[in-house]
Order: structure tokens, then C-alpha cells, then sequence
């Protein structure tokens, strides 16, 4: 709001200020970019008015009356780091403050036990994340395929998938997605390095629910049901994962598998609820 009110608005549009949020050039004042850019029509018309009165304060207006008195801030629902890093690429051409596999390291680790840094020829497939930084498209011998450098923050990888699987998964060929890839780790003279030939490939969530097999979490003993109802309601799906659920109170513990019609879909988001009422970073989605 005080910023707002320093600047000459004619110049420092609304624009201006959300890319100022999203790049990251207010954390020091507030840390949550999501409350901000839902404060900023807020902190504009607060800046105006406080300008307007200005301009008509008399000579004998009193100091308090003058003053400007910021309102509140908006609340909003805090950004993921996924979020944040979209918007930061938005504002200023690039990831900022954090990678995107960050957000989904452990999970990953879980599922495939490998990072990229880590990769070696094989002969049998292998199974590895990471994010596609480039992708291009090219006709060869065997029809179109798809070039994709994938990164896991440990390392960086081409990875080659052709006609019948980009036709299959053309939705999730593109630069910031996170992949989960199949295929042989060959070495390619091409460009002296190694290279996967992807057999086939999967996003997050399509991961979660081709290989998971339950969401576990923690919650208190006092935490509300009809939270958790709500949550399983909101997100339920026939083909979703159990979920697993370990109640905590007085000291003691005891686990609740909850049956087939609480099954959820393993969505950001329905993870992202589920950790609000969880103790902890508990919520995990269990792999086979």
C-alpha cells in the first residue's frame, strides 16, 4: 500500500505491480506473492483516494484526519512452489527462487529410485523424472518424433520419444512439464552423451495413479471427519487410491484403511487439502 501510494500511477500501472509481486520484489516486505497480487486492486484504489485527499486537505484539516490509513490485506490461498516458479517465468523469462522438480523431489524418489545425474547405459528400461526444459518436433524415419531435454536438478538428459507415443501423449510433450519416462539409457554418438528412448511416458498424477497404490496421511485424533468427507467427496473417483489414514491421540495411534468408495484422485490439489488437515509434511502417496 505504501509503495502504491509513493509512485506516480500514471506511470506504475496495475501491470506493473503484479510483475513486480511475481518476480519476488516485495518478499521482503511480505513473503506471500498470492495475498499481494490479491490485494493489488485493493492497494490501487487506496493510492488514488489517499492522492485525492491530498489535493483537498485544507488548512485547518488535522494531521490524523489526513493521514492515510492502509487497509488490509486480501487473504489468499498461498501459492505452490510449482505456482510460484509459473509465475516468476511470467514476469521475468525464467525460474527465480527454486527449480520445479523441487516441489516433488522425495515423491519421485520414491517412485523410481534414480535421479538423472546418476544414469548409465542399460540395457533393460528404466524409470526416471524430471521436467522437459526443451521440446521439438521432427519427422524421421519412423514418422514424427519428439526431442525433449529432461532435468531433474541433478543432471540433464535427451530423451526421444516416437510416432505412436507422441501421437498417444502429445498433451504432455511440452517445456515445464514434469514427466515420468520409461525407456532404455543408450549412449549417442550423435551428440557424446547419453540419451532415453522412451518406451512410454507419464504426467504427475497419471504417474500417482498408474504405479500408486494408497495416499497415507497423520491427523489428530481431534481433527474435524467432515473435513476429511469433504475432501473425499470433492475429489472421489472409482479408479482414485485408498486412502490410508493413521490417527494420532493421547499418545496412541491406530491406522484406518478407509474402503473402495473413499477412493481419490491423486491431484495436486486433492493432495494440497489433504495436507492442510494432516500433522506435518505426512501425506504421501505410497507406491507399489
Amino acid at each position: 500500500f505504501d509503495f502504491c501510494e509513493r509512485v506516480d500511477l500514471n506511470r506504475v500501472n496495475k501491470r506493473v505491480v503484479e510483475a513486480l509481486i511475481r518476480a519476488g520484489a516485495f518478499d521482503s516486505l511480505h513473503a506471500d506473492r498470492a495475498t499481494l497480487m490479491a490485494s493489488v486492486e485493493r492497494a490501487m484504489s487506496h493510492a488514488q483516494s489517499a492522492a485525492a485527499s491530498a489535493g483537498q486537505s485544507g488548512l485547518f484539516d488535522s494531521a490524523d484526519a489526513a493521514a492515510s490509513v492502509a487497509p488490509q490485506l486480501t487473504p489468499a490461498r498461498t501459492w505452490t512452489l510449482r505456482e510460484q516458479l509459473a509465475q516468476e517465468k511470467t514476469a521475468i523469462g525464467f525460474y527465480l527462487s527454486g527449480h520445479l522438480f523441487d516441489e516433488v523431489a522425495a515423491e519421485m524418489q520414491r517412485l523410481t529410485g534414480r535421479r538423472i545425474g546418476t544414469l548409465q547405459e542399460a540395457r533393460e528400461p528404466v524409470m526416471v523424472a524430471g521436467v522437459v526444459t526443451a521440446c521439438r518436433f521432427q519427422k524421421g524415419m519412423r514418422g514424427l518424433m519428439a526431442i525433449l531435454t529432461l532435468d531433474d536438478k541433478s543432471g540433464a538428459i535427451e530423451a526421444v520419444a516416437y510416432s505412436e507415443l507422441v501421437t498417444e501423449r502429445r498433451d504432455l510433450l511440452k517445456e515445464d512439464e514434469l514427466l515420468v519416462v520409461r525407456g532404455k539409457v543408450q549412449f549417442d554418438k550423435f551428440s557424446n552423451g547419453l540419451r532415453i528412448n522412451i518406451d512410454d511416458c507419464w504426467s504427475l498424477e497419471g504417474a500417482r495413479r498408474r504405479f500408486g497404490k494408497a495416499i497415507s496421511l497423520r491427523v489428530n485424533g481431534t481433527a474435524p471427519v467432515d473435513d476429511v468427507v469433504q475432501v473425499i467427496r470433492r475429489h472421489h473417483a472409482t479408479d482414485g487410491l485408498p486412502l490410508v489414514i493413521d490417527v494420532e491421540r493421547n499418545g496412541a495411534a491406530s491406522r484406518v484403511e478407509l474402503g473402495e468408495r473413499a477412493r481419490v484422485v491423486p491431484s495436486d490439489d486433492a493432495i494440497r487439502m489433504l495436507r492442510a488437515l494432516a500433522l506435518g509434511d505426512s501425506v504421501q502417496v505410497l507406491f507399489q
